[in-house]
C-alpha cells in the first residue's frame, strides 16, 4: 500500500477498511524512497465515525520491514484503521 508523494505534504495517513469489525495486534510497516514517519499514530474509527487515537509508535528511519505491536490495554473492535504519518523528507 502506498501512502503518496513527496508534493502531498505532510501529515499523510493511510486508511485500512476491513471486511468486519477486527482488534489488531500487530502493525507492519515499510519506508522507501527517500522519506518516513518518525513519531507516527495507529487510530481506529468509532461506530459513530469518530476516531480515535490507539497508540503513538516510533519507526525507524530505514527501508527495512518494520513491525510494531498494538499494546493497548483497550483494543478496539473496528472495521477502519487510520496510520497517520508525519513524514520526513531526506
Amino acid at each position: 500500500m502506498c501512502c503518496g508523494t513527496v508534493s502531498q505534504g505532510s501529515p499523510q495517513f493511510i486508511v485500512v477498511e476491513f471486511p468486519g469489525p477486527v482488534s489488531p495486534s500487530e502493525l507492519h510497516i515499510q519506508f522507501h524512497g527517500g522519506f518516513s514517519g518518525q513519531s507516527c499514530l495507529l487510530e481506529a474509527q468509532s461506530d459513530d465515525g469518530s476516531w480515535n487515537d490507539v497508540m503513538k509508535f516510533y519507526p525507524r528511519d530505514c527501508s527495512s520491514l518494520q513491525v510494531c505491536i498494538i499494546t493497548t490495554a483497550a483494543k478496539y473492535a473496528t472495521v477502519h484503521v487510520a496510520v497517520v504519518l508525519p513524514i520526513v523528507y531526506h
